[in-house]
């Protein structure tokens, strides 16, 4: 719909996945909040993963943006998904599902912001699992939906996994609100994104 049209249930804190961080040994439950219309006789929902910035640093699914966008796309009629994930602070341990990403950009001597982003395609991944996984989400119409951070991060699952030989679920687009390509903090760190 382009107009708000349906109501909205809001899921709280799902639990969607496991990521390892403290530099290993320890895991945290990684948690979204589910925003689902209610449209009658649908049974399967276009589905939008939004993301949100913060440089890898900061912020979380509660974002006010984040927020926001959730509640409207969802009364438009999809099913979006609002997710968390490992930040710069967290000293995540991105998954051997990334490894060969991680290693272009220089593995354990990587600093630990560009290693968040890192694990956070990671999350992302496990997220669209999860996801995929429920019967009233409709994979094959999938949309990643970031802000900033998120974008950097949304860009790399949907376009360049494939690059590294990273197997990834289906996408049909990615919507980028404020990031890029070409990102990188420290000299070491850019070979991620020639």
């Amino acid at each position: 719909a382009l107009t708000l049209t349906y109501p909205v249930t809001v899921q709280s804190d799902i639990v969607y996945s496991q990521g390892e961080i403290d530099n290993g040994g320890t895991f945290k439950d990684m948690l979204l909040d589910l925003y689902v219309p209610t449209v009658p006789g649908q049974a399967t929902f276009p589905l939008v993963i939004v993301i949100h910035g913060g440089s890898f640093n900061g912020n979380d699914k509660t974002q006010p943006r984040v927020v926001k966008w959730a509640n409207e796309l969802a009364g438009r009629g999809y099913i979006v998904a609002s997710i968390d994930y490992r930040l710069s602070g967290d000293k995540p341990v991105p998954s051997t599902r990334v490894q060969p990403l991680y290693d272009a950009i220089g593995g354990a001597s990587a600093s630990n912001q560009t290693t968040a982003a890192i694990a956070a395609v990671d999350d992302i991944l496990y997220a669209i699992d999860f996801l995929h996984a429920r019967p009233e989400i409709d994979m094959w119409n999938t949309v990643l939906m970031g802000n900033s951070a998120g974008s950097i991060a949304a860009l790399y699952v949907g376009y360049a996994l494939d690059d590294y030989g990273i197997k990834r679920p289906p996408i049909a687009a990615v919507v980028d609100n404020w990031g890029g390509f070409g990102w990188a903090n420290t000299p070491g760190d850019a070979a991620m994104f020639l």
